[in-house]
């Protein structure tokens, strides 16, 4: 969990004006890509290691 979530609580921020509730929007989207990226990243570097564990 992020720590935006975690700390600070920003999903639970109210009564931000619609420009701040735009950029939270747009900040929860990038935390989301960048965690996808990680996660890709991860499978690709096990199935990395799992193939050159395979070719030992």
């Amino acid at each position: 969990m992020p720590l935006v979530f975690r700390q600070w609580a920003i999903d639970k921020v109210e009564g931000l004006s619609s420009a701040a509730e735009e950029a939270r929007d747009a900040m929860f989207k990038y935390i989301e890509r960048v965690g996808k990226v990680a996660r890709r990243q991860v499978e690709r570097r096990e199935a990395a290691e799992a193939s050159a564990i395979a070719i030992l």
